[in-house]
């Protein structure tokens, strides 16, 4: 179920990444245009196949070690609790 649960953050993180990527590269530049000088337009902007691919695979990456970091801290400091109080009830 960890897996899982790490897979599903992943690829939520990945698509979060991608949509934060396309309004950085699109979006901004063109309200920032619009916003200053008045006139509209993005220029010269293109994303490629590589960028969005990349982006998407360290999205994934980030959002999948970093759940199973969480879960196995958070499963290890339950074990520890439990350990202790064990412990305390043998005295």
């Amino acid at each position: 179920m960890t897996y899982l649960k790490a897979i599903v953050v992943g690829v939520a993180t990945a698509l979060a990444a991608t949509v934060l990527l396309f309004v950085g590269m699109f979006v901004l530049p063109a309200w920032l245009s619009m916003a200053f000088s008045g006139s509209g337009g993005i220029g010269a902007v293109s994303i490629g196949s590589t960028s969005v691919g990349l982006v998407l695979i360290v999205g994934f990456a980030a959002g999948f070690f970093w759940t199973l970091r969480r879960r196995k801290r958070r499963g290890r400091s339950v074990r520890e609790h439990v350990q202790h109080d064990d412990r305390q009830d043998s005295r």
